[in-house]
């Protein structure tokens, strides 16, 4: 397989002060799609996210792109699907804003 499987760093960031930030439930994996990957395309894309109190994403943006709309749009979808362990103030759960980057890259 010519590439590389996407990657992401840790959320940071929290929108309101909390004693957890968020944290994603497992690894989140974005779809390398096809046609960027023929190109050669590569590229970092930053995101920020709104999780809610349930762990759910309620909203993505691009904070930094890449040059690709395809590579962001890949990020944007896998962030959409993924689960997070939320925020916490205490023992509460709360809702909060994150930051990752995902990376796309191609193996020589």
């Amino acid at each position: 397989q010519p590439q590389q499987p996407a990657s992401a760093s840790a959320p940071s960031q929290a929108r309101v002060a909390v004693d957890k930030p968020p944290a994603p439930r497992r690894r989140i994996k974005p779809e390398y799609p096809k046609g960027a990957r023929q190109r050669g395309e590569e590229g970092d894309v930053a995101l920020e996210l709104d999780i809610s109190a349930a762990g759910t994403v309620d909203d993505v943006r691009v904070i930094g792109s890449c040059g690709f709309a395809e590579l962001e749009q890949a990020a944007i979808q896998a962030v959409k699907r993924a689960r997070f362990n939320p925020a916490r103030r205490g023992s509460t759960c709360v809702p909060s804003t994150a930051r990752l980057t995902l990376a796309f890259r191609l193996k020589d």
